[in-house]
């Protein structure tokens, strides 16, 4: 997270940052999930692609948008994924999150956010708006793999819930699993 970010998430006054902060609180507070279709397929892409993303993905090359959209159909025809965008109240899509669903009342989780609303909360909003039963299935544990190096989502992982549960190798990078567990 920026220094700037950090200060404004902390309620400090720098300038307009506080007045920032606020107004995004409100927006993101009533962050909703819609289940994604095939018509939010560039829009993926697009947040797949950002610089960021792929920097932080454990798949860092660029992704085609044909093949993006193959992807998406394939995901979302799996009875085990599920993909939903976060909107804001008016509609405005803020990022994704997907969940891979392992069995046992598992599921993988991956976000991405929108760059407009990256260091403003908007990843712990969404994460936090996951809560089982979803869409039928049953969830006891959400899992995620983040890089080390990528701290805004470790930040937003933790102050969504989760906890550290090991240091694992995937893909040939040493990531981090943190847990979340469902009443």
């Amino acid at each position: 997270l920026s220094a700037r970010a950090s200060r404004a998430g902390q309620g400090q006054s720098h300038g307009g940052s506080d007045i920032l902060a606020r107004t995004m609180k409100s927006d993101r507070s009533h962050l909703r999930l819609v289940r994604a279709t095939e018509q939010d397929g560039k829009l993926i892409w697009a947040w797949r692609n950002d610089p960021a993303a792929r920097r932080n993905s454990l798949n860092p090359g660029k992704i085609s948008l044909a093949h993006s959209l193959r992807w998406l159909r394939a995901k979302l025809a799996d009875p085990d994924c599920l993909i939903f965008i976060a909107r804001t109240p008016e509609g405005k899509p803020v990022g994704q999150v997907r969940l891979d669903f392992l069995g046992r009342g598992r599921a993988q989780v991956s976000i991405s956010v929108d760059r407009r609303h990256q260091g403003r909360g908007a990843a712990t909003q969404m994460l936090r708006a996951i809560r089982p039963p979803l869409a039928g299935r049953r969830l006891e544990r959400c899992l995620a793999v983040v890089k080390p190096e990528n701290i805004a989502s470790v930040v937003a992982f933790v102050k969504a819930g989760f906890r550290f549960s090991a240091l694992v190798g995937s893909r040939g990078a040493a990531t981090y699993r943190l847990e979340k567990r469902f009443p």
